[in-house]
């Protein structure tokens, strides 16, 4: 299946969307404790920056293209599945505990970018996990969340 669109309002669509979310985004991180939102509002100040002279670069360049196609498919987007997985991840990581919720999410993202090897993935598995704990509990000293199962 495919939607086609106009090239402008497709650009604008996408500024609109980058807008909307780092405005979100923004006020979001405004709770962080300890100055914890500055840096998160610069990068989202620029992300609203960056949206806005796109904008302003589609109204006053003329092109050639006159349309956009978008596939809607599986493959097309993928990348926007591994990002709902990330934020799935993230909210697990509180719920479940980070090392079980990082497991799940190791099995989860390889079968959802196709790789399908089940030993690999118990490879990546055996040396990552055992890495992750030494650096972040021993090197770092970092409590890591801990939830229903570890």
């Amino acid at each position: 299946m495919q939607i086609v669109l106009p090239l402008k309002i497709a650009t604008y669509l996408t500024s609109l969307s980058f807008i909307c979310l780092s405005i979100f985004f923004g006020l979001e991180s405004l709770n962080f404790p300890a100055g914890g939102e500055l840096f998160p509002l610069f990068l989202f100040g620029c992300i609203i920056l960056l949206s806005c002279l796109l904008s302003l670069e589609s109204f006053l360049k003329k092109t050639k293209q006159q349309s956009v196609q978008i596939k809607i498919d599986f493959f097309t987007w993928k990348p926007l599945f591994v990002s709902i997985a990330v934020i799935i991840h993230v909210i697990f990581i509180f719920i479940l505990g980070y090392f079980t919720s990082s497991f799940l999410f190791l099995i989860g993202c390889s079968i959802l970018i196709g790789l399908r090897d089940a030993r690999a993935m118990g490879i990546t598995a055996i040396v990552l996990f055992p890495l992750m704990y030494a650096f972040f509990e021993g090197f770092l000293n970092a409590g890591l969340p801990k939830g229903i199962l570890f």
